[in-house]
């Protein structure tokens, strides 16, 4: 996603974890970065991997923040991501949605991840019902 920033802000997702509760919509844009269609993106630079103890508990006090000043909040799980922030994001999702190309490598990926979440206990039963 971070490839695709036209205007890139240079703050971390992490740094969103010092802010209070009841942070305002405008201090949580100050750490977005805008797609030219106008997407707010909170994004890692590219190749941004250090995950900690902490991460999935800094994951989940983001996207309550995210949730209280934006009515979706979507997230990109890469295969490479099938652990503990994983969990976080399956536990918190209404719904799940798998997006590749056309292309073989990608249809293979989308299939290495729904069958890693099906090894992990993520399948239809765990997930939440649809409200449609």
């Amino acid at each position: 996603m971070h490839a695709h920033l036209n205007q890139r802000t240079h703050a971390a997702p992490r740094q969103l974890t010092w802010l209070p509760p009841s942070a305002t919509y405008e201090e949580l844009r100050r750490h977005t970065s805008r797609t030219s269609s106008g997407l707010e993106v909170l994004a890692h630079r590219p190749l941004h991997s250090t995950p900690s103890p902490a991460c999935a508990d800094e994951y989940r006090w983001v996207l309550a923040l995210a949730a209280g000043h934006y009515p979706l909040v979507l997230t990109d799980l890469a295969v490479v991501r099938l652990d503990a922030t994983a969990d976080v994001a399956l536990e918190l999702t209404d719904r799940l949605i798998v997006c590749c190309t056309a292309a073989e490598h990608s249809v293979d990926a989308a299939e290495r991840l729904l069958d890693g979440l099906r090894d992990l206990g993520w399948g239809a039963s765990r997930m939440k019902p649809s409200p449609w």
